[in-house]
């Protein structure tokens, strides 16, 4: 079984303010490893800066990618492509609000 640790609260954090994480994860490349590695891409692409290590959560505790978290993971990666590069950099710039939308009404509704 893959494990990867992963700390939810903050790659939400890091995707609203422009950081992404990597992720300390086993063999073989799943879900979350899959977001984690398109948030850094796309964030690349955005001229952004992408370090840091998420290595657990708030708690200390560590979650295995499978079942709802996977689930999560997978609707999470089809929002990125709605992340705005210039709003993501700057979210006091015109139309961020509306511009940002698309991404934050996308990852709310993956964590219904």
């Amino acid at each position: 079984m893959n494990k990867t640790t992963v700390k939810w609260g903050l790659l939400l954090a890091m995707a609203a303010s422009g950081v992404v994480t990597s992720f300390i994860a086993g063999c073989g490349k799943n879900a979350c490893e899959t977001l984690a590695d398109d948030l850094k891409a796309k964030y690349d692409s955005c001229g952004i800066m992408a370090t840091g290590t998420a290595t657990g959560t708030s708690t200390g505790t560590t979650q295995s990618c499978t079942g709802s978290v996977q689930t999560q993971a997978t609707c999470l990666d089809q929002c990125v492509p709605k992340i705005d590069c210039a709003c993501t950099k700057d979210p006091t710039g015109a139309g961020c609000a509306d511009k940002l939308k698309p991404y934050s009404d996308c990852a709310l509704a993956c964590l219904k």
